[in-house]
């Protein structure tokens, strides 16, 4: 228990205070140091009548030492990482987000049930501290930017829909479909549109999820196909593609598990998907993103973070060539959408 393993809180955090003068909260220590105050940082004994400001504090703090050393971190040896994830352990698993992105239960940290969570943003975990820490957690300016990649692509494609001028319906593919909360959103604000959604996903229990909610709230569950199947295979042509031509393809969190030359591959696969005029938009977190060391060493939720520069690149060694590339940014910084038009 987590009431168990941690010393006051009112010191942590008087103590988490007066360390960020210490010089190895600037990055200037060594991994004992850093190991010593991570463990300061994070040490509660008695959980009764702590406020939200107490437990937010531990966890902001935490998250500054670990962005402050994270070249450090990523020099750290395996015991010394495995030290670092004992320290963590009794934090992340208290709360309930953090404990399944460790846990991974579906084989990585982003499953279906992970980003529904992030959507749904209903705090939970074990005791009062628990749920406050899954609070922290699920308001993460990365947790941010993964609700906003939802609005931003229902958005997109309600543009698209308010801009046919044919009868002809509008196709649109998402690619590591996962729970879909944007193609429901659209469903919902747009019932009678012409369109026709696929999804493609490696988890079947994702296109479970989607298929019940699709028969439980779409008045015609049949305008969206849902594929279980493997991306990288059918990038790599070991696989058949089940689609037609697409007026857009999309996908929000997959290329930043994936190196350049695999997405480059995914990239050429999803241009031969396109009709001509069709647009391709791929989501990855940026390069920038402050929350990644804590997302790297605590909860072991490790992405390819990318600039726009090197977004730019993968579509400019890919079929699509010298086409122009648009750049869209969450006001946290965090999320990166490439767009690309097959012109």
């Amino acid at each position: 228990m987590l009431n168990n393993t941690i010393s006051s809180i009112e010191k942590a955090h008087i103590y988490s205070n007066r360390s960020r003068q210490r010089s190895h909260l600037r990055g200037e220590g060594n991994a004992t140091e850093l190991l010593e105050q991570l463990t300061r940082l994070t040490r509660v004994s008695n959980l009764t009548n702590l406020s939200k400001q107490h437990i937010f504090d531990m966890c902001e703090n935490t998250k500054q030492a670990l962005f402050l050393n994270k070249d450090m971190l990523e020099k750290l040896s395996h015991s010394e990482l495995l030290a670092l994830q004992r320290i963590f352990n009794p934090f992340v698993m208290s709360s309930n987000f953090l404990k399944r992105c460790f846990m991974k239960p579906r084989g990585y940290a982003g499953d279906f049930k992970t980003i529904k969570d992030i959507y749904d943003n209903a705090p939970a975990g074990s005791g009062v501290a628990g749920k406050m820490i899954d609070e922290w957690a699920l308001g993460l300016n990365a947790r941010q930017a993964v609700r906003y990649r939802r609005n931003k692509v229902s958005s997109d494609i309600g543009h698209m829909l308010r801009s046919l001028s044919t009868s002809t319906p509008l196709n649109v593919t998402s690619l590591a479909i996962g729970p879909a909360q944007e193609i429901f959103d659209i469903f919902n604000d747009y019932p009678e549109a012409n369109m026709m959604i696929s999804g493609i996903d490696i988890d079947e229990q994702a296109i479970d999820y989607c298929n019940n909610t699709a028969l439980h709230s779409l008045n015609d569950p049949s305008r969206l196909r849902l594929f279980r199947d493997n991306l990288i295979k059918m990038a790599l042509g070991r696989s058949a593609s089940p689609l037609s031509l697409q007026d857009f393809v999309y996908s929000m969190g997959l290329i930043d598990y994936f190196k350049d030359p695999i997405v480059v591959k995914l990239i050429d696969w999803a241009f031969d998907q396109l009709k001509d005029g069709g647009t391709l938009a791929l989501g990855n977190f940026a390069a920038e993103n402050k929350d990644k060391p804590f997302m790297d060493h605590v909860v072991d939720w490790k992405l390819i973070h990318r600039t726009p520069a090197q977004m730019q690149e993968l579509f400019a060694k890919s079929k699509f060539g010298q086409r122009t590339v648009h750049i869209d940014q969450d006001p946290t910084g965090i999320q990166l959408f490439a767009y690309c038009k097959k012109t």
